[in-house]
């Protein structure tokens, strides 16, 4: 695991190594004599203040192009641990963002069909490519489906998105979400916007704005030959006011990071006992983005249903309080989501206005039945058994099944929309695998379990520092609305 850990730490120089890179390459038109593959503003026929994000598709097919003929749809992504790729945090939730997956959402809420076919689909961002017939297609037909969100595209994060391409920042794929997110609320689709997404939409904005000009600041030292991509010291002086003035990470924990080995042979030559504090810093640094979004969208969908600012005030919500009793010590839940169905199943009882035990909680998981095959367990044991597996992290439930719990849970209320339950649900599942799976690598590193879990005990255990974060921004809000 030292090396990955190892690897961790150097995300934090990627935009200067980047800088460094595309600017010999001459990608970024830091070369007066260099062809841009990410075309400037200007020379797309628009103004600074503007970025169109169509153009570029529409006018430069010949860019997907290579030597042997073929068109890819090239999809840039930099392992930046400040804002990491869009699809790092959709893995989170169980979700894997490929072409496929993006392009049948896209027939979906359009009624047009691609025409393209399954391997056409997969070879779209893959190594063999497609043809120019194909790509002609694609292009065509993506640009019917987008044409009513240029309507909404003429906003200020547009302007951002042409600068985070020009640097290649993660910010162009994130700020894209967020338009995305705001077209659902246009005139063009039914139904209103989901407002519980406000306070995480105004973080991952504000994020992508700090990533933009941390990529263009480390561009600017590259050019002005102040550093090479080997001072990682420096490196980290220049990156750590981000994280100062954007982070929730403590203080001693972004000091921690100047002590960092300078190359994997030093950190080899570490004893263990060493190697935790460093391993403590990185774990802080790689949740900070995490434990932002999730507490700013549990804040989001807690205030959709309390207004009162004393109640708020006064409990956190169900994934804040289920985090503070898995990282508790003393507390008995073995796995986040464990917690969770714990606070669940206190939220059911105070809803049907009666104490609700563990059987009678396992009861509104959704079982299914074959006459073929028949349990010789009784119904009781059959759900509760369900309910231990999901507890310790085995036979986890899909979307649907966590949907039909829930709405079996908050029945006598019937709410119009049990998604956001359903998501913390799956948020709690996703850090189990996520912490699961760091934890396994970081005992090659450090091996000695208790001291790897008291690292990711103190890790979650700063979740309500974020929860409270974000509710005082959105309180703060409303107070001056």
């Amino acid at each position: 695991m030292a090396s990955d850990f190892y690897a961790s730490a150097g995300h934090f120089t990627q935009a200067l190594k980047l800088a460094e890179n595309t600017c010999q390459e001459g990608r970024m038109m830091c070369a007066d004599d260099g062809k841009s593959q990410v075309k400037q503003p200007e020379q797309q026929g628009e103004t600074s203040d503007h970025y169109d994000p169509f153009v570029g598709l529409a006018n430069a097919l010949e860019d997907w192009g290579d030597s042997d003929g073929k068109y890819r749809f090239k999809v840039f992504e930099v392992n930046h641990l400040f804002l990491p790729p869009v699809n790092q945090f959709a893995a989170l939730l169980g979700l894997k963002l490929s072409p496929s997956f993006m392009l049948k959402m896209m027939e979906s809420h359009s009624g047009l069909s691609h025409g393209l076919s399954k391997g056409s689909i997969a070879n779209l961002t893959g190594e063999k490519g497609i043809s120019r017939k194909s790509a002609e297609q694609f292009r065509d037909w993506f640009m019917s489906v987008a044409e009513p969100m240029k309507a909404i595209f003429d906003v200020p994060e547009s302007a951002l998105i042409g600068r985070a391409e020009q640097v290649r920042s993660n910010a162009s794929n994130w700020l894209s979400v967020a338009v995305g997110v705001a077209f659902t609320g246009s005139p063009a689709v039914k139904g209103p916007p989901p407002t519980e997404l406000r306070p995480l939409l105004q973080f991952v904005k504000k994020r992508a704005q700090q990533d933009i000009e941390l990529f263009e600041l480390a561009r600017a030292f590259v050019k002005a030959k102040q550093v090479g991509h080997d001072e990682r010291t420096v490196h980290w002086h220049i990156i750590k006011p981000y994280w100062q003035k954007n982070s929730l990470v403590p203080q001693a924990q972004l000091d921690a990071m100047e002590r960092f080995p300078s190359n994997k042979g030093e950190w080899h030559e570490l004893e263990a006992e060493k190697r935790v504090p460093l391993l403590a810093a990185c774990l802080h640094l790689m949740f900070d983005f995490y434990l932002h979004m999730i507490s700013a969208y549990e804040v989001g969908c807690v205030m959709q249903i309390e207004a009162s600012e004393e109640t708020l005030r006064a409990r956190p919500w169900l994934l804040c309080r289920a985090l503070s009793s898995f990282t508790d010590k003393e507390g008995k839940p073995t796995t986040c989501f464990g917690a969770l169905l714990r606070e669940l199943q206190g939220a059911a009882s105070v809803l049907h206005g009666k104490p609700i035990g563990e059987r009678d909680f396992a009861r509104y998981i959704p079982i299914d039945s074959d006459p073929s095959n028949p349990s010789y367990e009784s119904d009781s044991d059959r759900h509760y058994n369900v309910l231990k597996k999901w507890r310790s992290h085995q036979d986890l439930p899909s979307f649907e099944r966590l949907e039909l719990f829930i709405t079996n849970v908050s029945r006598p209320v019937q709410p119009a929309d049990n998604r956001p339950l359903v998501i913390l649900c799956k948020i709690a599942i996703g850090l189990d695998g996520f912490v699961k799976q760091l934890a396994h690598q970081a005992l090659n590193d450090v091996r000695n379990i208790t001291q790897v879990a008291g690292v990711f005990e103190d890790v979650l255990a700063r979740y309500p520092v974020y929860y409270q974060h974000h509710l005082d921004k959105q309180l703060e809000q409303a107070a001056n609305s």
